[in-house]
């Protein structure tokens, strides 16, 4: 690599899937939460998902280029 620092975002519009020994795809299973403790962190994971949405669609209105790629100040 040549020093620059790249940023990586995963978004899964899918389930995401694990892959096997074989390397196959296996299913993972979807979690669910069992108490209120575990509801209360889904419920803070889905508002932190939507905040970043938002966040990336202001910053995106006030990019000159989309999707331009910066080297620096």
């Amino acid at each position: 690599m040549t020093g620059k620092q790249r940023e990586v975002n995963l978004r899964f519009l899918a389930q995401p899937a694990d892959v096997n020994f074989g390397g196959k795809p296996t299913d993972v299973p979807a979690w669910v939460p069992r108490d209120d403790g575990e509801r209360a962190q889904q419920a803070h994971a889905r508002r932190l998902i939507e905040l970043s949405r938002r966040m990336e669609e202001e910053v995106s209105r006030h990019r000159p280029f989309p999707h331009a790629e910066s080297d620096g100040p």
